[in-house]
């Protein structure tokens, strides 16, 4: 053995209750530092717990809003898969649009529906593409516009292009040019079934 532990262990003999108390006081250091790391993970649970309860308090308080919201949105989805139209109904889907005109006054002079893509397997919806010509007078136009989009079926304007109406009449006539028609030429997607 070395020089130096024989001369602990020597000094440790003559001194008994200071070498006990030294071994306690390590033992209870160490014992008080498994503890307080023991303690500081309980206090982190603790704090995940209380948040998570917090939250689920603030949810129970507003559990009535949210059933209301939940009743909103399913009376919604149910408003929207009544008025989905399927691509294989091609009178009914043509129908929509012929409505909008006879309310609106313009003429449609060309609509097409187109046909589409496969839309992705998870996907309850799939776009409809249609392209349409109208001619009437500007005001017609942005009633028939307003029409299709407060319509009942959920429809996506993707191009459209404005312009001055050819004119039909004699130009050695004079009075039988129309210069207020407009004719509009449209991109329109209507949500479907797939």
């Amino acid at each position: 053995m070395s020089t130096l532990l024989q001369q602990f262990l020597a000094y440790s003999r003559r001194n008994v209750i200071m070498a006990v108390c030294l071994g306690l006081i390590l033992l209870t250091s160490a014992a008080s530092y498994v503890l307080w790391h023991y303690q500081r993970g309980l206090v982190r649970e603790h704090t995940s717990i209380q948040q998570r309860s917090e939250s689920m308090l603030r949810a129970l308080a507003q559990e009535p809003r949210i059933t209301t919201e939940i009743a909103n949105v399913a009376v919604a989805l149910q408003a929207i898969n009544q008025n989905v139209i399927r691509e294989e109904d091609l009178a009914d889907n043509l129908g929509y649009f012929y409505q909008a005109e006879t309310i609106s006054g313009i003429r449609l002079t060309q609509l097409n529906q187109l046909s589409t893509q496969p839309p992705p397997l998870d996907s309850l919806y799939k776009s409809i593409p249609f392209t349409l010509q109208a001619t009437g007078s500007y005001v017609q136009i942005i009633r028939f516009l307003r029409e299709l989009e407060t319509g009942p079926r959920q429809l996506k304007i993707c191009t459209y292009t404005l312009s001055r109406a050819p004119s039909n009449g004699d130009p050695l006539k004079p009075g039988t040019s129309t210069p207020d028609l407009m004719m509009l030429e449209s991109t329109l997607e209507l949500l479907g079934r797939p």
